[in-house]
């Protein structure tokens, strides 16, 4: 994962939410493959944003293994479940992760990383595959 990349992908992707700037209440996830963004969903509820992305995965065959996963909801354990059962092995939230979120990305080799705004963010696991 390119640091460059990803702090620039995290400002597109603040801005693509048109149901958060009607309701300044909504969750975004996005799958980027380089620099581009390839699918898109939001809802209100952070887990039926990520359950439209995961199911977008499976009905379009979008094989994740060179893809990142952009979220703004906060990765919580459960959510980490579903992503790690949704074979995802990277995600980038906006937002902060929580630390059994944490432990089963160590478990699963899931590459994370959290609070990602402007040019900064944090990570979480496997810091030798971000550059």
């Amino acid at each position: 994962l390119d640091g460059k990349t990803i702090c620039d992908m995290s400002i597109k992707f603040e801005n693509m939410s048109g149901l958060f700037a009607k309701t300044g209440g909504a969750h975004s996830c996005a799958i980027i493959e380089g620099e581009s963004f390839i699918a898109f969903e939001e809802d209100v509820s952070r887990n039926n944003c990520v359950d439209k992305m995961i199911g977008r995965i499976l009905k379009d065959d979008i094989d994740m293994s060179h893809k990142i996963l952009m979220t703004s909801c906060r990765i919580s354990g459960e959510i980490m479940s579903k992503i790690v059962r949704a074979g995802i092995n990277s995600v980038v939230s906006v937002a902060a992760v929580t630390s059994l979120a944490v432990e089963l990305a160590q478990k699963y080799n899931v590459t994370l990383l959290g609070f990602t705004r402007g040019n900064r963010f944090n990570i979480y696991t496997n810091k030798d595959k971000v550059k």
